[in-house]
């Protein structure tokens, strides 16, 4: 079946990772999307189920009200968005299973250790993300992914705090202006980064056995300007790995970043202006 989601209105940045999960999980498995808007997401997860064979349930959760920053949309302000969220995803909606409702008031429909991916894209505020989070992380399966939209501190300072706090800063991939938490992958995966300004040197701890690229930037707060200066491919065994550097007295900062598969799971800011 060929993709229509382009012809919906609406924001849809992230087909890769609905795309990945659907080659990643086998029949039987079950997806279950918070804030579906118009259907663009949903037409495109729903069309990679069919395409791919496999028998995958499919939930889209939504209010159909719309957030405060939605209070100017006409369907919003008519009350028809959730009948064109049927009109535009009509030709798969055999496929799907629209749930009118907030996702507190429907999160006690499943069971814990019910879903394989989880996608949050409802209210971005603060309270609402982290509501969210503590509701429904326990419906996700041990061996499942949860994940997220709009993931920027610039445009959601509120939701990346959310995600941030839940997550305790750890295990969180960075995809676009999305978020991911594998909880196969990473849920026993844990970084801490240190740096010791005395002697110019940064410390970085994980307790997994793993392979991750880490880069340094030299950075500045002000305009939160970042330039390369060293990258490292380095091999963790539940051990610690450092580099020292030298003239660092001449930057305002430094950042690290560290990166598992071409995913950002974990980055730093020292501010040594600041501090």
């Amino acid at each position: 079946m060929e993709h229509f989601y382009d012809k919906i209105d609406g924001w849809f940045d992230f087909p890769n990772i609905y795309t990945e999960m659907v080659n990643k999980f086998d029949s039987g498995s079950y997806f279950v999307e918070i804030g579906s808007w118009l259907g663009r997401s949903t037409s495109y997860m729903a069309v990679e189920i069919i395409n791919s064979g496999k028998d995958i349930k499919f939930d889209c959760i939504d209010g159909w009200e719309g957030s405060v920053e939605h209070k100017d949309n006409t369907y919003v302000i008519n009350k028809t968005l959730y009948e064109e969220f049927l009109k535009n995803v009509e030709p798969v909606l055999d496929h799907i299973n629209p749930i009118k409702g907030f996702s507190y008031d429907v999160v006690n429909n499943y069971q814990d250790n019910s879903i394989d991916f989880l996608f949050i894209d409802g209210a971005h505020d603060y309270e609402s993300v982290k509501k969210d989070l503590i509701d429904w992380y326990p419906k996700v399966k041990k061996n499942g992914v949860i994940a997220g939209h709009d993931y920027n501190v610039g445009n959601f300072p509120g939701l990346v705090t959310a995600v941030n706090e839940f997550f305790n800063n750890e295990n969180i991939i960075r995809n676009g202006w999305s978020w991911i938490v594998d909880k196969t992958i990473y849920r026993n995966i844990n970084f801490d980064i240190s740096y010791d300004k005395n002697i110019n040197k940064t410390y970085i701890y994980c307790n997994s056995d793993i392979e991750v690229t880490i880069i340094f930037y030299s950075w500045t707060s002000l305009i939160n300007n970042e330039t390369v200066i060293y990258t490292e491919v380095s091999h963790f065994n539940n051990n610690k790995f450092w580099y020292s550097f030298r003239n660092l007295n001449a930057l305002s900062g430094l950042k690290v970043e560290i990166h598992y598969k071409n995913r950002i799971i974990k980055e730093q800011y020292f501010d040594f202006k600041n501090n």
